[in-house]
């Protein structure tokens, strides 16, 4: 299997404490657009192209899912290029306030629990919407440890499961729409709600028979009785897609439907326990993203040594990613040049599965600087820390190919990279290709400037965030390699001798 060293020293680096990027001068001679750009004529201004290597890897490392991030929740079962996919998600839901019993008057005066709903704020799904997901709650066995923020891998152990308390069979389509609910008397309608009934006896009886002198006492008390729910699903129903649920709204909670005696009279009432997201009181949670890649083609490449690969495979994380060589930028051949573009090209490679199971809406590429840290290519992109993906690139488009047909690809803009090399022969670096999610997950631990000692402030890192919107585990694209045969990842140069 193919390997790189350098990435488990980068992840070590990303624990110190980290700077963030100012923002850059967009005034540069490199910036000028494209309509400004010398025309072509092959007397002054000259077009060439740079062959680059690709190789596959499985992203070797963790990906951070905050509570605030959206989570997924699905099953695809059969991607042929990627394999597996399930996402399974940990959530608690607590009482709004401790120290008070939440139920209305005493827990003896609670006559009988009538339903128990597990809500999800729906925000939308990924692959094939047209097929039934089979949903399966448990509760987490108490002996677990207590989760949050759990970072998720390709291959992260299932939680401790303890008890199935529901089960649901959920159509994607009709997640958006309105539901019923009849709430003190009073008929509502909730939309963007994915909605499960627990046992009322194992989750409803379990609440109720809390009080303020153990669970109900206090957050770390409350932590100690009730680890949470795991939310899953399987392959019931062939499920070939992912659902997106947001923990933190209002539409994320568990609601008890219950019968109780007050002044004498028997009536109805409900209590809502939402996902706790504040200080003193916030809940466990975590979002696991487990792949399977057995007998797909980029298991076939990522473990055929080190030849550079004809086709990339890019997965938003966690899951593959993707070095990139460009050999022809050591050895003078484009020293003494002034670079009026240098722009990465990569095209998609398309199969019938596309159609359901659709390319990363943003890629990201960074470097090696050296055996240890990962660098900025370019801080011209940047602004507070974030990468400015419209100025360096990295966005899903149509672009034209090497055969000059329309195609889906990326680009990235690495001109003044391409002229420090050119002007200044600093180090050709190696580049990785990944899709990262957001808002949240660290990118690039170092700012690469050629001009100053690294790190950028000795001692110290600069933190890089994504901005790019892919939702974790949401997209994935076959890319050709710098050796595919009609859709070549290359480097395009115009320039200019000096």
């Amino acid at each position: 299997m193919k390997y790189n060293n350098r990435w488990r020293s980068f992840f070590a680096c990303t624990v110190m404490a980290a700077f963030v990027l100012t923002a850059c001068n967009k005034l540069d001679t490199t910036t000028i657009g494209n309509d400004l750009i010398p025309v072509v004529d092959n007397v002054n201004t000259f077009d060439t192209t740079l062959a680059v290597e690709a190789r596959n890897f499985f992203y070797p490392d963790s990906v951070n899912v905050y509570a605030s991030d959206v989570h997924a929740l699905g099953t695809v079962l059969t991607d042929p290029l990627f394999g597996t996919t399930t996402a399974s998600i940990l959530a608690q839901f607590k009482p709004g306030a401790f120290g008070t019993y939440p139920f209305l008057n005493a827990k003896d005066s609670i006559v009988a629990i009538d339903s128990v709903v597990l809500g999800l704020s729906y925000k939308g799904a990924y692959g094939d919407t047209n097929l039934l997901q089979h949903i399966r709650v448990y509760e987490v066995d108490p002996s677990e440890r207590f989760y949050r923020g759990e970072k998720t891998t390709v291959d992260y152990p299932m939680f401790g499961q303890q008890v199935n308390v529901g089960n649901g069979v959920v159509d994607i389509r009709t997640l958006n729409d309105s539901a019923t609910v009849i709430l003190d008397k009073d008929t509502t309608k909730i939309a963007n709600q994915l909605r499960i009934r627990l046992d009322t006896t194992l989750v409803g009886r379990a609440y109720a028979a809390y009080d303020t002198a153990n669970a109900f006492r206090s957050d770390s008390a409350f932590n100690i009785y009730n680890k949470g729910f795991v939310i899953l699903t399987d392959s019931t129903y062939s499920s070939n897609g992912l659902m997106y649920f947001n923990l933190t709204e209002a539409n994320s909670n568990l609601t008890i439907f219950y019968r109780v005696i007050k002044n004498g009279v028997m009536d109805t009432a409900y209590v809502v326990f939402p996902f706790g997201n504040v200080a003193g009181n916030v809940s466990a949670q975590a979002n696991i993203i487990r792949r399977r890649y057995d007998g797909t083609q980029v298991n076939t490449y990522v473990n055929n040594g080190t030849t550079p690969d004809d086709l990339v495979f890019v997965q938003t994380l966690p899951g593959t990613t993707t070095t990139i060589d460009v050999p022809a930028l050591t050895g003078g051949t484009i020293y003494n040049r002034v670079v009026h573009k240098a722009e990465l090209i990569m095209e998609q490679v398309t199969d019938a599965s596309d159609a359901t199971l659709g390319a990363p809406a943003y890629l990201y590429l960074d470097a090696f600087d050296d055996s240890v840290h990962v660098a900025v290519i370019d801080p011209m992109f940047y602004s507070n820390g974030t990468p400015d993906f419209r100025l360096f690139g990295g966005y899903s488009k149509t672009i034209k190919s090497a055969s000059g047909s329309n195609v889906t690809g990326y680009t990235f803009d690495l001109t003044r990279y391409v002229q420090m090399i050119a002007t200044r022969n600093t180090k050709n670096l190696q580049f990785r290709l990944t899709a990262p999610t957001a808002p949240n997950n660290r990118l690039s631990a170092f700012h690469f400037n050629p001009l100053y000692p690294q790190p950028a402030y000795p001692g110290s890192t600069l933190g890089v965030f994504s901005v790019y919107p892919n939702a974790v585990a949401n997209g994935r694209v076959r890319l050709g390699g710098g050796n595919h045969a009609t859709n070549k990842m290359r480097l395009r140069i115009i320039y200019s001798k000096i």
